[in-house]
């Protein structure tokens, strides 16, 4: 069995992940009993000092609970562990950097997305329970260098392929885990996850759909028109990308409402989410970034259905999608 375990800095995913190879989760019904060896899978390198004490802290730690450390900073294909045992592998952020930015890694994005997947689905054809923990880091804005755009593509890949792989896929959002797929999710593609069927229904107006970066809107985007837009195909207006990049300019609350009217004719909206991280310490970025969220507000408001990504995975906020 294999869980993903996301969310953003500080968040308490590592204590949940690893209170979940302990067993200590007794909300976890599908999750196999507490048994066999511990291995706790280190990708972080210890550059500096400062970095080597809290590699040392923390492993002193986790030998308490029983885990056995062993590092693994680049090809985890080559990585072999004990039949039957509980492996947390920390994590796919550091794991994927290594592959792209290490002397022992490759420099092509797609090729350390692929080297990071399949050392996964090695290690979890070994295991009894893998729990394998990765960031959310997605959500600050766009205003990245091309090189930093590389590896959160190549980063947000191996989410979704790994999101699609796993069993269970948990969010930790405040220290609470959030379900975004509880249970095994049999059939599901690495693009996105299932529509749920109890919430789809006759619907004509614009759908929104919001996420992070590289989250996988989309690819939902064009799921959604290729399944459920064929009678509306040539209607002209059937999919407007990335439209937050549209608020800059708008010089007034009135344009914003009537860019937001423009958008609503689209069939599918797709906006990515840049409100979260360091507020910006440029005026120009941060009334950029509060009229891309204002947008996105009365975008939501005019939508019939909102949807959002976490790790390709869609989670209904507002209303019912087409049949």
């Amino acid at each position: 069995m294999m869980v993903l375990v996301t969310g953003g800095a500080a968040s308490g995913k590592s204590e949940y992940a690893e209170r979940l190879v302990c067993g200590e989760v007794p909300e976890a019904a599908d999750v196999p009993p507490a048994g066999g060896s511990r291995i706790y899978v280190a990708a972080m390198q210890p550059f500096g000092s400062e970095a080597k004490e809290r590699i040392r802290k923390h492993r002193a730690a986790r030998e308490h609970r029983g885990f056995r450390t062993v590092e693994r900073f680049t090809d985890l294909s080559g990585l072999r562990v004990p039949p039957g045992s509980r492996v947390l592998l920390e994590d796919l952020g550091n794991l994927t950097a290594n592959e792209m930015f290490s002397a022992g890694g490759t420099a092509d994005p797609g090729e350390a997305a692929e080297a990071v997947i399949r050392g996964l689905l090695r290690l979890k054809e070994q295991c009894g329970l893998l729990v394998a923990v990765t960031n959310e880091i997605f959500s600050g804005g766009c205003g990245y260098p091309a090189e930093t755009l590389q590896y959160l593509r190549a980063l947000a890949e191996v989410n979704r392929r790994a999101a699609a792989a796993a069993d269970q896929v948990t969010e930790v959002v405040c220290g609470i885990p959030v379900q975004r797929r509880p249970g095994a999710a049999e059939g599901n593609g690495p693009d996105c996850g299932p529509l749920p069927e109890n919430r789809r229904q006759e619907n004509r107006g614009m759908i929104l759909i919001t996420g992070p970066l590289c989250s996988g809107k989309r690819r939902l985007a064009e799921r959604l028109l290729e399944q459920y837009g064929a009678e509306d195909a040539s209607a002209g207006k059937k999919y407007a990308g990335e439209v937050q990049t549209l608020a800059e300019k708008a010089g007034s609350r009135e344009e914003l409402e009537a860019l937001a009217d423009r958008l609503a004719g689209f069939l599918v909206v797709t906006a990515s989410e840049t409100g979260c991280g360091v507020i910006p310490a440029d005026r120009a970025e941060r009334e950029k970034r509060e009229k891309e969220g204002r947008l996105c507000c009365l975008l939501a408001e005019r939508a019939s259905a909102v949807v959002r990504m976490c790790c390709g995975i869609p989670s209904i906020l507002k209303g019912r999608l087409p049949r």
